[in-house]
């Protein structure tokens, strides 16, 4: 019989927050083709459903989900409410992987549960330390909930086997064992890039849920000074994604104000063909350049990782384990708020423009370094050997 693993996070299964699934869909489906029974909670505005494959059965229902900031809190709590009820129907998981999120009482109580069952249970903190995110983050109603977090904590961590850590580096997390993981991808669910550059400009694409700390005014600052310096080359930044914290504004009004509208294109969300399309039309991607804003220099951006494993290279800032430095297929910029030099970004893609070679080359280092199969690997298997797990 297979081992079965129940996945505990807010997984949307309506159109318009499907994005916001990505890691847990490649995650997932990692797991899957390992082999594994992978079960977890969906939910649509309304209601919570327990998932398996084809299968999908209503579990418990939302109330109240047109209040801002409420319906969040309502969600969580029907979420970990409708693990309890399935774990009191079917208490036989091997795993639990649990992402780190919204704390509250019911929280508690479906750890509480699924580690009485006799599940191995296994955290995940996705931006380690928290504190430095707590710090970095504008949004009061974030403060609270991690401050509300670091206060149960203690008593969450009793039920806990192993904790995975993203981020700066750590072996123990509130007296538990912890691993560093990195994020990764389903990587043959991502179609390689065929280089198709248009004319002699040069395009870049910065792919993202559009945030503060991904950096891309550094850019669009980097963009007028070239051009105030009798920069001759043409660039052009393609922004692909939607605003992810009000911050898309702040970037429109730059680039109203240094006049650089045929150069900074907000595309909008894109998705497969058309967005396959845009990636052969660019030159380089676009990673997180803003870390510094949150307080890092340590990370593991999945952006990093679907730029290698489509073969487009990029611009990236900050220690990423996963790359090597020696490797020609990406730049390091500074990780602070100087503008990026955009004559060392044009060298860069003009250095590597003309290289047939580098989709493939990028794509085999993915495979080789990049996985979510990879790191599940070394998490079952260290949760499997802990001394802690009953």
């Amino acid at each position: 019989m297979k081992e079965s693993v129940f996945f505990l996070m807010r997984y949307f299964l309506y159109e318009e927050r499907k994005l916001d699934n990505m890691k847990f869909d490649e995650q997932m489906k990692a797991v899957t083709e390992m082999g594994y029974d992978v079960w977890y909670l969906g939910v649509t505005k309304e209601e919570v459903f327990i998932c398996n494959g084809e299968f999908k059965q209503k579990v418990s229902d939302i109330y109240f989900n047109n209040i801002p900031i409420l319906s969040r809190i309502l969600t969580y709590t029907s979420i970990y409410k409708s693990a309890l009820k399935i774990l009191n129907m079917k208490s036989n998981f091997d795993y639990a992987y649990i992402r780190s999120s919204f704390p509250m009482l019911s929280f508690l109580k479906a750890i509480k549960k699924i580690k009485k069952c006799g599940t191995k249970t296994i955290m995940e903190i996705p931006t380690y330390p928290p504190i430095k995110e707590s710090k970095a983050d504008r949004r009061w109603w974030r403060k609270v909930m991690f401050t509300t977090t670091e206060l149960i904590q203690k008593e969450v961590a009793k039920y806990i086997d192993l904790y995975t850590l993203i981020g700066e580096k750590g072996n123990i997390y509130y007296g538990k064992t912890a691993i560093n993981i990195e994020n990764g991808l389903n990587i043959n669910t991502l179609p390689i890039r065929i280089p198709n550059p248009t004319t002699d400009e040069i395009h870049l694409i910065a792919l993202a849920k559009v945030a503060r700390w991904h950096g891309f005014d550094r850019l669009i600052e980097g963009l007028n000074d070239y051009y105030k310096n009798n920069g001759r080359r043409n660039l052009i930044l393609h922004i692909v994604g939607p605003d992810g914290d009000h911050s898309m504004e702040h970037l429109e009004e730059l680039v109203k104000e240094y006049d650089l509208k045929n150069n900074v294109i907000f595309e909008g969300p894109m998705y497969g063909e058309r967005l396959s399309n845009m990636i052969n039309m660019c030159d380089i991607g676009v990673s997180s350049l803003g870390l510094y804003r949150i307080g890092f220099n340590t990370t593991s951006v999945l952006k990093v990782r679907e730029y290698m494993s489509r073969g487009i290279p990029f611009i990236y800032t900050g220690i990423d384990s996963a790359l090597d430095d020696n490797n020609e297929f990406h730049f390091k910029v500074p990780n602070d708020d100087s503008p990026i030099n955009i004559e060392k970004v044009i060298n860069f893609s003009l250095l590597l423009r003309n290289n047939p070679l580098i989709p493939e080359k990028m794509r085999e280092y993915a495979v080789k370094n990049m996985s979510w199969q990879q790191q599940f690997t070394r998490i079952f298997n260290e949760v499997s050997m802990s001394k802690e797990s009953r």
